[in-house]
């Protein structure tokens, strides 16, 4: 009883029967994380967590996560999507008066990084099946570290009654791309 008053109050001697205690719940509030969306190479970080709920000036934050991270060769995130949660508990100075559900936690994109390649000239005398070996490929663009190769192919050969590559010029293409780190990329020629 912080105070009583009244025209009768000096007629009565006042105690305490119960005292009730007042009791202040949580506030229900819920929060997001932002999605994001990077290539591969770029540096990384989760989305940013919003708050929907919280009273005007009130103080609560929290940091998220990519989920299963996955890093390249070269140290880097590889492309595909992944989930984002909360690192650890939501903090604040009032982070005590809140009731804290997710209502939505948005993907981690990942997109493939575009890179090109070039095929370099070959040159054969007639008759000289040893060195008939497409040019090497070569790729620009990757990250370094990263592994990504590539094998050429002459294109369309046409051979002589001798069984060798008749004389004249061949386009050349590639033939097939591999390594570790080939999902990251997407490839055309330069």
């Amino acid at each position: 009883l912080a105070s009583s008053a009244g025209a009768d109050l000096a007629n009565y001697s006042i105690s305490a029967n119960t005292l009730n205690d007042f009791v202040v719940d949580q506030k229900a509030v819920t929060y997001s994380i932002a999605a994001g969306n990077i290539t591969y190479g770029d540096a990384h970080s989760a989305g940013a967590i919003s708050y929907t709920g919280l009273e005007t000036d009130d103080v609560v934050t929290a940091t998220a996560q990519i989920d299963d991270v996955s890093l390249s060769t070269a140290n880097k995130l590889e492309a595909g999507t992944y989930t984002q949660s909360i690192d650890g508990t939501h903090g604040g100075a009032d982070v005590a008066n809140y009731s804290i559900t997710l209502d939505t936690a948005n993907n981690y994109v990942v997109d493939q990084k575009a890179i090109t390649y070039d095929i370099a000239s070959g040159n054969v005398t007639y008759g000289d099946n040893l060195s008939e070996t497409p040019g090497a490929v070569s790729f620009t663009g990757v990250e370094t570290d990263d592994v990504v190769t590539g094998t050429a192919q002459i294109d369309d050969t046409a051979t002589s009654t001798a069984g060798y590559l008749q004389a004249g010029t061949y386009t050349q293409s590639l033939a097939s791309s591999a390594g570790a780190d080939l999902a990251n990329y997407s490839i055309s020629a330069n």
